[in-house]
């Protein structure tokens, strides 16, 4: 259980995976330029605390193969 998303789920936000994957990418170009521009950044993840530049890679990664696995896609 997580306390911060509803018992339900989530609401989808984009009607198609493509549109879903398109957002996914600008996203994670403004997180690689922000980053690229403010390298002692550190943003705050409500279970992890204050994530520097690698740990947020870490996070990502193991975020984005977690969730792959969950769908059957890796």
């Amino acid at each position: 259980k997580n306390r911060l998303i509803p018992k339900d789920g989530p609401t989808l936000r984009r009607p198609d995976m493509q549109s879903s994957l398109y957002k996914l990418q600008k996203e994670l170009d403004y997180f690689f330029e922000l980053f690229e521009k403010h390298a002692e950044l550190k943003t705050a993840n409500p279970f992890f605390g204050y994530l520097d530049y690698e740990m947020n890679i870490q996070l990502l990664y193991k975020y984005a193969i977690h969730h792959l696995k969950q769908f059957g896609l890796a």
